[in-house]
């Protein structure tokens, strides 16, 4: 599982790097961009979906969770402070930009982004674990109750239903409450596919659904691409780059699956680890990032443009930063 951490952080990285990739483009050389970014949302949206699902996997199994003054004490520091610590950062960080590094953002765009949760935009994620995490115990309850058969259908009911829901109504507050909801049922299919692999595991199988995901992923690139440049409305209702799109939970499922159903070896748990601070601190690396570039191009970041090279150059450095930066806070902090 590690592993695979490791890959689908550096995938959001990536992501969250090629967004001055696409201005502007023109030609089969914007057409190549435009595709690279697709592989690149796909990919992280899948990967913010493992995550989700192994964090399920992990909390609606432990019986710790039922103790509740223990559970969410752990909660308050591991997921609640983090988060404060970092909406105060990047709201910082969003208001210097806005003020500094723009030439026609204004403060009401600012304060708009603000109460929209917008300033890191990548936290909502932590809005949404925290929301999972406060209903954890009541969903491990109900799962004892039912029994898992009976949780596993209500789990894939659910995620039906908020794929219908992000696919009419988007949802434009990161820290929508409602949008906890959406993310419920993979929240939970996460503890379904644990306990699944662990009774099915084989190599074999792992592989199979490895392949399954790749096969899912060239499926799903082709339907969105062809949907995009053709502006076919049917293709990008259902190969949508959303987070609750059945596609893109399925190859996080299948990926996530595979990788529990393998015996891996190599120990990658040092590197995998550090994934949860690199997903929060590897936006401000990549903003300044950002900042480099369109120093030295001499543009504002309204209109700074990346080519390929670049944008490989940039997520890169911001791979490396990120996990080494996060390295060198935990060895500091010990």
């Amino acid at each position: 599982m590690d592993l695979l951490r490791i890959i689908f952080a550096t995938t959001v990285i990536w992501f969250h790097a090629s967004v001055f990739l696409v201005r502007n483009v023109q030609g089969e050389y914007g057409n190549l961009q435009i595709s690279i970014v697709i592989v690149l949302s796909a990919l992280a949206k899948a990967g913010v979906n493992f995550f989700l699902m192994t964090s399920g996997a992990f909390v609606l199994s432990s019986p710790s969770t039922q103790d509740i003054k223990p559970f969410y004490t752990k909660m308050w520091k591991r997921l609640c402070i983090p988060t404060i610590v970092c909406v105060i950062i990047y709201t910082i960080l969003d208001l210097f930009l806005t003020l500094i590094f723009t030439d026609s953002g204004t403060v009401d765009d600012f304060i708009q982004r603000f109460i929209k949760g917008q300033s890191g935009s990548h936290l909502w994620y932590m809005f949404v674990l925290i929301g999972l995490y406060l209903m954890a115990p009541a969903v491990q309850h109900i799962k004892e109750l039912i029994g898992f058969k009976a949780f596993t259908i209500t789990a894939v009911v659910l995620l039906v239903i908020s794929f219908c829901g992000e696919s009419t109504a988007p949802h434009y507050l990161e820290w929508d409450p409602g949008y906890i909801m959406k993310c419920l049922g993979i929240f939970m299919i996460g503890y379904s596919l644990h306990k699944w692999c662990a009774q099915k595991r084989s190599t074999a199988l792992g592989f199979v659904m490895i392949l399954a995901g790749i096969g899912v992923f060239i499926l799903f690139y082709l339907g969105n691409r062809q949907g995009f440049f053709h502006n076919i409305i049917i293709l990008n209702g259902l190969f949508g780059l959303t987070q609750q799109n059945l596609l893109i939970v399925l190859i996080g499922l299948l990926f996530t699956g595979g990788v529990m159903s393998l015996d891996i070896k190599k120990d990658y748990s040092k590197a995998g680890s550090l994934t949860y601070g690199v997903y929060l601190s590897h936006l401000f690396i990549l903003c300044i990032c950002y900042i480099v570039a369109a120093l030295m191009k001499k543009v504002t970041l309204n209109t700074l443009v990346l080519t390929i090279p670049e944008f490989v150059i940039i997520a890169s450095a911001a791979t490396i930063l990120s996990f080494a930066g996060t390295y060198l806070f935990f060895r500091i902090k010990r």
